[in-house]
């Protein structure tokens, strides 16, 4: 964990490009691999960020111009959102501290086999597939159910960070 409130406080802080570098730099291998999680206000604070200080590098192209920033430092941002209504999943509702839900959290993560994070599948990789209804004559369809055990596995003490008491600023 990375602590945007600094040492000793309890507050959320703003952003900095220099701490989501610590995170970064915290996962292990090169940053193609990784990506970074976070909600919409965060992205484009990282994208604001970038361009205040003077690193965007925007083509001026009718396809492009004024796209958001896909990726900081090699490594690919994505939002966790619901896309239906657009409600974030990684809100400001976490407390670092200080009594009030005012937090967010954003997540480094490097996907991959065997020594990153994946996903797993058990039983050998079988699942069950079971017929609940059959075939309809009035409706050319069939209801099945799948039951599988399926999980996640970090293989790697340092195959993700999380930065913590990130501020809505």
């Amino acid at each position: 964990d990375f602590d945007m409130s600094g040492s000793g406080s309890t507050d959320a802080s703003a952003l900095t490009l220099a701490k989501l570098d610590e995170v970064f730099d915290a996962v292990h291998g090169p940053n193609s691999g990784k990506i970074v999680t976070s909600n919409q206000f965060l992205r484009r604070k990282v994208s604001a960020l970038v361009r205040a200080a003077g690193q965007a590098r925007e083509m001026v192209d009718r396809r492009n111009f004024g796209e958001q920033l896909e990726a900081y430092a090699g490594v690919q941002m994505v939002v966790i959102q619901k896309e239906h209504d657009q409600s974030t999943i990684l809100d400001f509702d976490e407390d670092p501290g200080d009594g009030g839900d005012d937090g967010a959290s954003m997540y480094c993560i490097k996907f991959g086999n065997e020594q990153d994070v994946f996903g797993i599948l058990g039983a050998g990789g079988a699942f069950e597939l079971r017929s609940i209804t059959g075939e309809k004559e009035l409706n050319p369809r069939s209801l099945r159910r799948i039951s599988a055990y399926v999980g996640t596995v970090t293989a790697h003490p340092r195959a993700f960070a999380r930065l913590n008491s990130v501020a809505q600023l």
